[in-house]
C-alpha cells in the first residue's frame, strides 16, 4: 500500500502558540514556523512516525483493499475511489456504492475486482482532525475551534522547543536530556503500528 499527500496538512500548532511556549519575539516567526512544519512532518501523515493524521489533509491511498480497511486514521471522508477494471480502463466508483464506516473502513457491496493487481485502486480521503464551528453565546460570528488532541499539540511544542534551544546535532557540556522521548510518550496512544 502506498500513501501520497495530495494536499499538505494544516499546521496543528499556530505561530502564536509556539511564540507563547518559547517566549520569543516576532522576528523569529519564519524560523519557528519552519520548526513547527518539521516537527509536524516528523509525526504526522503517511511519512510520519505515528501512521496517524492530525493536521487536516488530503491523501491518495493506493493498493488493494480486500477488507476495505484504510490506514492513517482518522479518516473524515472518502473523496473518491478510482480503479482499473478488467480491461485496464480507469473507472470511478459512484459515491452511492460505498460508505465510510465509523471504524475508518469502507463498506461497499460490490468492491472492484482487481485480479490481485497491487496498485489497481486509488482511494482519495480527507484525514486528520477537522475544526469545529462554535457559536458564541453573545450571538456573534461562529469561531473555528481545533479538535486536534492536546497531547499532539503539546508534543509538537516540546519538539519545537527542544530544536529551538538546541540548534546543533550535538550539545557539548550539558547533562543529557532527551525531550523527544517525552513527545513520544504523549503520542504513544495515537501510534498505528505498521507491519
Amino acid at each position: 500500500m502506498i500513501a501520497r499527500v495530495v494536499e499538505p496538512p494544516v499546521p496543528i500548532v499556530t505561530w502564536q502558540e509556539a511564540k507563547d511556549h518559547l517566549r520569543v519575539e516576532d522576528g523569529e516567526q519564519v524560523y519557528v514556523e519552519g520548526l513547527i512544519a518539521a516537527a509536524q512532518g516528523w509525526l504526522d501523515g503517511p511519512d510520519g512516525w505515528l501512521g496517524h493524521c492530525f493536521g487536516l489533509q488530503i491523501i491518495d491511498i493506493v493498493g488493494d483493499f480486500p477488507d476495505g480497511s484504510l490506514p492513517l486514521p482518522p479518516i473524515i471522508e472518502v473523496v473518491s475511489i478510482v480503479y482499473r477494471d478488467g480491461n485496464s480502463v480507469e473507472q470511478t466508483m459512484p459515491s452511492e456504492d460505498y460508505r465510510l464506516l465509523r471504524s475508518g473502513a469502507i463498506y461497499a457491496q460490490n468492491w472492484p475486482t482487481t485480479d490481485g493487481e497491487p496498485e489497481a485502486v486509488t482511494i482519495r480521503v480527507t484525514a486528520g482532525y477537522a475544526p469545529r464551528l462554535v457559536e458564541p453565546e453573545d450571538g456573534g460570528d461562529a469561531v473555528e475551534v481545533s479538535t486536534v488532541p492536546a497531547a499532539a499539540k503539546q508534543a509538537v511544542l516540546l519538539i519545537v522547543g527542544h530544536w529551538y534551544e538546541n540548534r546543533e546535532a550535538v550539545v557539548v557540556g550539558d547533562a543529557a536530556a532527551e525531550v523527544p522521548v517525552a513527545a513520544q510518550a504523549l503520542l504513544a496512544p495515537f501510534r498505528s503500528w505498521r507491519a
